[in-house]
């Protein structure tokens, strides 16, 4: 496989993140120049999107290890048979009465894997299959930008919160889709809680490249702060999350089949829409890139 010789363009596409790359070719190797470029776009946009794209899923898996060490989920059996174990299936799609992939991924707004002490860095998610309903597409993503709220916050919300440390935890994501009737994995086991305990984490994280600061908390992943009362923490953590998502800091994006969407989890939160049900048929394919500690 040679390198791709490509002009890059970029189009933002929100007003506080997301762009969409124009000229690349994803089933190709692309040249150092076109991976800075790229890169350079992600850390700038957060949430990049390349439309129309045909990638075998050997070549998901490579483009992603060009941004770091891929993540095995330690939870996840969706994986990809013959691929790294870190591919796997989003998709609400049966076979013999058994979901073939993760089908309530994204029910609420969140950042990947936050519980962890690496939590993931960069998502990347290529569509397969979209639902659609008399020609419009179903199933969107909704991208907020948790770096540009953080900018919005007041000077004294921003001294409230400085060093304030918020819990992350996944037995918590499990509790409140159990309690919306809309766990589709199955429950969280005693070896899954042991691998990802609760965990405390920066409510505002820095982030490794750029050094913009951002908010680090959610409605999915996020039950508490340290050392505040339970009810005091659940009032801000509304406030911050529901601030944090408003019309201004948030792309919502409408697949097509072959979108192969990016997003930074160091300044972004995500959330899915489920607008769909069977037959209408969703499958998408996704990998992760593993962070480092949040600080």
């Amino acid at each position: 496989m040679t390198e791709a010789a490509e002009s890059v363009e970029v189009v933002p596409l929100a007003e506080s993140l997301g762009a969409e790359i124009r000229g690349v070719d994803l089933a190709r190797v692309a040249g150092a120049h076109t991976m800075q470029s790229i890169k350079d776009a992600l850390n700038r946009y957060s949430v990049l999107v390349f439309r129309g794209q045909h990638i075998a899923q050997q070549r998901q898996v490579d483009f992603a290890a060009q941004f770091g060490p891929l993540r095995t989920p330690p939870i996840y059996k969706y994986g990809v048979e013959g691929h790294h174990p870190g591919l796997h299936m989003v998709s609400n799609v049966l076979h013999n009465d058994r979901q073939i992939g993760l089908a309530d991924a994204g029910v609420f707004w969140h950042s990947d894997a936050a519980y962890m002490e690496r939590p993931v860095m960069y998502t990347f998610l290529y569509a397969v299959e979209v639902p659609q309903t008399d020609g419009r597409s179903l199933g969107d993503t909704c991208f907020a930008s948790t770096a540009a709220a953080y900018d919005a916050l007041t000077p004294e919300m921003k001294r409230r919160i400085d060093g304030l440390r918020a819990v992350q935890s996944l037995r918590h994501k499990y509790e409140k889709k159990i309690a919306a009737g809309v766990l589709k994995r199955g429950e969280l086991t005693k070896e899954q809680q042991e691998k990802a305990p609760d965990r405390s984490q920066p409510m505002v994280r820095t982030h490794p490249v750029t050094g913009r600061k951002s908010l680090f908390i959610s409605e999915g992943h996020t039950c508490g702060i340290v050392g505040i009362p339970d009810i005091e923490a659940k009032t801000l953590l509304s406030e911050l999350c529901a601030f944090s998502t408003q019309p201004k800091f948030v792309y919502r994006h409408q697949w097509k089949v072959g979108d192969f969407v990016l997003w930074d989890n160091a300044t972004t939160l995500h959330k899915a829409t489920f607008d769909y049900k069977l037959p209408q048929r969703r499958l998408l394919y996704r990998c992760t890139v593993e962070g480092g500690p949040v600080f």
